[in-house]
Parts: C-alpha cells; structure tokens; sequence
C-alpha cells in the first residue's frame, strides 16, 4: 500500500479496491492503476498459449505424452 501511495492517490487506490474487491491480489489491483491512470508499467502477465489444446487443464501430462507420441 506504501509502494502505491507514491504513485496514486488514496482516492485512486480505494477506487480500485471498491472495483476489485478486498480479496484481490495485489497485481490485479497495480494491473488496474496502472491501465485507468496510466502511470506505470503494467506487470506481465503471460497465458500459456504453446501446449496443444486439451491439455492444459488437466492434472496428468498423459494426454500431452500421447499427443506428442511419448507413449
């Protein structure tokens, strides 16, 4: 909060916080300061887009092995 008081004012903050929620983590809430005021670097935030479909929700790498032709 200290770090986002240098940046922002506390009405910005506390808009953010309304937006979001209080059980948001504190990326979401850089992430939103940072896009309505424009005043920082967003963080990055990468999805992982190289698996091939259908295998990234699943818990076991053995529908990835199979595609891949492991097994």
């Amino acid at each position: 909060m200290s770090h986002w008081c240098n940046i922002y004012t506390i009405e910005q903050i506390q808009e953010a916080i309304a937006l979001l929620g209080q059980d948001t983590t504190v990326t979401r809430i850089t992430a939103v300061l940072g896009v309505k005021y424009r005043i920082r670097d967003l963080p990055v935030m990468w999805e992982e887009t190289l698996s091939p479909p259908g295998t990234r929700t699943e818990g076991s790498l053995h529908r990835y092995d199979q595609l891949v032709g492991v097994i």
